[in-house]
């Protein structure tokens, strides 16, 4: 067997059993131990990347004593996409002296934001207040690619509909 005949079988059986099975198959990975079945290990590993486990939370705060009004945030599960959204959008804030994020490594999901304020406000009243109005500029995004999208989906409809009745 060539090998784009064992790229192809490997592929169909990746599709038809599961990358565990392929991969216990192949004696890249052994069967849990912990009675649980190789289903059910695949679908955890999926999802373990965004989903929380038990007991961990999404974001904590510790304050950063180094300097005067800053809090360090610790987000799981998260990446650059967050990670720099957010420290964008704060530096923008006008009682916002400094924002900035960073990832330890690209194999840990975890963004370590560090925000400091003027003072005025705590880093946390300002990230909740980004946070707000991020979701609504993202809702309207949404709302408004729905619109553009429907009515380019009714043009061509229209247009397929009058070449069909014979229109130019």
């Amino acid at each position: 067997m060539n090998a784009p005949d064992s790229v192809a079988v490997m592929a169909a059986c990746f599709c038809e059993l599961g990358p565990i099975a392929v991969m216990q198959a192949a004696g890249q990975v052994t069967p849990a131990g912990d009675g649980a079945s190789a289903d059910k290990l695949e679908r955890r590993d999926g999802f373990e990347l965004f989903i929380l486990g038990d007991g961990e939370k999404k974001i904590t705060e510790t304050p950063f004593t180094g300097m005067a009004n800053t809090s360090d945030f610790l987000m799981l599960k998260e990446d650059h996409t967050l990670g720099n959204l957010l420290a964008e959008h704060l530096k923008m804030h006008p009682k916002i002296l400094m924002a900035g994020y960073k990832v330890a490594h690209p194999n840990v999901a975890e963004v370590l934001l560090r925000v400091q304020t003027d003072g005025t406000v705590t880093p946390k009243e300002v990230l909740v207040e980004v946070c707000k109005q991020l979701v609504a500029t993202l809702g309207h995004l949404s709302r408004e690619f729905t619109r553009e999208y429907e009515l380019r989906r009714m043009a061509t409809a229209g247009e397929q509909q009058q070449q069909q009745q014979g229109g130019f």
